[in-house]
């Protein structure tokens, strides 16, 4: 029996397991991923991983045998205009030497060791990483770590926002380098809870990983290493303050401790925001869908050539959205 799906707009760029899962209802998300990694099912005639990001055109078979002796294709003509937010960044410019792409908030740059520990892929969403390397597999020899392909600089899971990834040695070592003298520009914009007082200054606090969770890292004078943050307020709401921040180093969650440090945590920060404050409990930073109020929006280094490129990214729907709900609240 053959089957014809048509997908919409939004559909391609999605994972083959979460396209399949919400299509074939009789089986479950673990069962298909089993069935995708054991060649039960397969795109265009070849063994892919649950992960594959879906393509116009790609054909989608089951073997006989399996209870589904059929054929999925998968046919759009309309232009890519929506993939699923959550798994699909989306290209800002590609280059010869490197590409610009805006990261979503919620997918995980590249594998950690306790990630390949838990077996990652096993019903996990797939990190920026696994997503460049099934659009551009050529990226996979770049860079000194193959987890981490191409990439040059760190974005936190739950911010959204530009990245620069690097498609060749050269351009990445050139990119290494200007990231560790502190010759790239970057700027962030957040909403932190309180009045962010003064409205423009420098936070010069440094930062070490914390003595009682290794996940966290703390600011204080025990610190060992310097930390530089600029910010200047672009607007008080009536609880929060839209902050645009240049930070001057790089260090691990620097712009969440930072604030966190100064009294003004970020909204929907779950790590670095007190249970308590002011001898109450602290709001909840956002009701379930809300995310992390923190988006890298621009990015300035030189090329190969030496000319000066700079890219901005606006925040996203996701963003404004929860800034829209923070005016009014």
């Amino acid at each position: 029996m053959n089957q014809e799906l048509r997908i919409r707009n939004e559909e391609i760029g999605k994972r083959l397991d979460l396209f399949l899962t919400k299509k074939l209802q009789e089986y479950s998300r673990s069962q298909i991923q089993k069935m995708v990694k054991e060649g039960v099912i397969t795109v265009n005639e070849r063994k892919v991983a649950p992960h594959h990001f879906l393509k116009e055109g790609d054909s989608i078979e089951m073997r006989s045998g399996t209870g589904h002796n059929q054929e999925l294709r998968i046919k759009n003509q309309a232009v890519v205009t929506g993939p699923d937010p959550i798994f699909s960044p989306r290209i800002i410019t590609e280059t010869p030497d490197y590409i610009i792409l805006d990261k979503p908030a919620g997918m995980v740059v590249h594998q950690s060791e306790a990630m390949l520990r838990r077996s990652h892929g096993e019903g996990e969403p797939p990190t920026l990483a696994d997503w460049i390397l099934e659009k551009y597999p050529e990226i996979r020899k770049v860079g000194d770590d193959p987890l981490r392909p191409g990439i040059v600089h760190r974005l936190d899971k739950d911010a959204s926002g530009i990245m620069v990834v690097a498609r060749t040695n050269e351009s990445f070592d050139s990119l290494v380098r200007q990231f560790k003298l502190r010759q790239v520009v970057k700027r962030y914009r957040i909403v932190t809870f309180g009045r962010v007082i003064p409205k423009e200054g420098t936070i010069d606090v440094p930062i070490s990983r914390s003595k009682t969770n290794y996940t966290k890292q703390a600011a204080g004078s025990h610190g060992t290493r310097s930390a530089l943050t600029r910010y200047h307020v672009e607007e008080y709401l009536k609880k929060y303050s839209l902050v645009r921040v240049m930070p001057e180093t790089g260090r691990t969650h620097q712009i969440r401790v930072h604030f966190f440090s100064k009294g003004n945590p970020i909204v929907g920060d779950m790590i670095y925001t007190p249970r308590k404050k002011g001898g109450k409990i602290a709001p909840k930073p956002f009701r379930e869908g809300g995310r992390l109020m923190l988006h890298a929006e621009h990015l300035a280094f030189r090329d190969l050539s030496g000319e000066a490129r700079e890219y901005t990214v606006l925040p996203g729907e996701d963003f404004e959205k929860n800034l829209a709900e923070l005016r009014v609240a």
